[in-house]
């Protein structure tokens, strides 16, 4: 798993999943720019229709003792991921929704 790469992390206390690119992980936990699984389909329904969302991703640290594990987000056989379904519903790679744009000066 690499720096980049769309993923999904599974969490305990309390149980979550967070999916996103990840931006960096060691061995004090992992930090993905994101945003929760349950609120997902909803930013994904809202850019499809209206082009914006009023759902923002962010960028978080999750210690390692709250990550049980970490997946890729890739297709797999009938099931599509998430970066997948992205694309086709709205056109355009959901890296461009997630990656943050710098203030300017």
């Amino acid at each position: 798993m690499r720096v980049g790469e769309f993923v999904v992390v599974h969490l305990v206390s309390p149980r979550e999943k967070f999916w996103g690119l990840l931006e960096a992980k060691d061995s004090s936990g992992v930090t993905v720019r994101g945003l929760s699984l349950e609120a997902f389909e909803d930013w994904l329904r809202e850019i499809s229709r209206e082009g914006a969302s009023s759902v923002s991703p962010a960028t978080v640290f999750f210690p390692i003792h709250r990550v049980e594990r970490v997946f890729v987000d890739e297709t797999s056989g009938d099931l599509v991921s998430c970066a997948d379904r992205f694309r086709r519903l709205t056109g355009e790679d959901a890296r461009s929704r997630l990656v943050r744009e710098m203030p300017e000066d």
